[in-house]
């Protein structure tokens, strides 16, 4: 709520200025419009990221326990894969990023 709010105040101060009196300037507008948009961004990643999370774990629990699990990190990253039967699932940071066959290779 208090994100909306923010954005709303946001929006009617860059709306607000009269071209001939200038309560709030033009570098001032940009800044705020800069603002503006970059908050809109950080709410759709942490949007998406929450949804991409829930259906990793919906999906974990619907899997059960794995046969076999290999966890390791690369760079900053935490990687999973997890065999279920002949299928393999890759987590990144705990979100499914791949799924495929036990059968199939992958050659990079």
């Amino acid at each position: 709520m208090k994100k909306i709010i923010g954005c709303i105040l946001i929006t009617s101060l860059l709306f607000a200025a009269v071209p001939k009196t200038y309560s709030v300037t033009p570098k001032t507008q940009g800044k705020l419009g800069m603002v503006a948009i970059l908050s809109g961004v950080a709410i759709l990643t942490r949007y998406l990221v929450k949804r991409d999370t829930r259906a990793s774990e919906k999906l974990r629990a619907k899997l059960g326990e794995p046969d076999r699990a290999i966890e390791f990190e690369r760079g900053f990253d935490q990687w999973r894969v997890q065999w279920h039967g002949d299928r393999r699932y890759l987590f990144r940071n705990s979100i499914l990023y791949k799924t495929s066959n036990r059968n199939t290779r992958h050659n990079k």
